[in-house]
């Protein structure tokens, strides 16, 4: 692959992340302008990941169509993590991965949390919370 090719197709797909946390509205993501830029992209990579997971389960529908959304975004982070990006963040999710060493378990880590908020919606008390 051309590497100008690769670095254009990488800053795009941070640029993808940066759109969907601007487009978040949230005042947590000004934390990141603290950090050095290389680390703010990551993060953005990641808070990206992270809302668009989140957002799978939460929107509107059947549960049976969210778990198979999650599902297929689970297959597509595998897919990601091996270079073969679906969603336009997946190169920065990855790039962001290698670069900070960031054990890509707790990337499913979160979509199994999200996946779990679909079975209990409502708990008795704080201490059921905990597994």
């Amino acid at each position: 692959m051309n590497p100008a090719m690769s670095r254009d197709s990488r800053l795009n797909s941070y640029r993808a992340s940066r759109a969907v946390v601007r487009g978040t509205g949230s005042n947590f993501t000004l934390a990141f302008r603290i950090l050095p830029a290389d680390q703010h992209r990551g993060m953005d990579a990641l808070y990206a990941f992270s809302r668009i997971t989140d957002d799978l389960s939460d929107s509107p529908g059947e549960l049976a169509v969210k778990q198979a959304s999650l599902a297929g975004w689970r297959r597509a982070l595998q897919a990601a993590l091996a270079g073969q990006y679906s969603h336009p963040i997946h190169e920065a999710l990855h790039d962001s991965v290698n670069r900070f060493r960031i054990d890509p378990p707790h990337l499913f880590e979160i979509i199994d949390g999200v996946e779990s908020d679909l079975q209990v919606t409502r708990y008795a008390s704080f201490e059921d919370l905990y597994p």
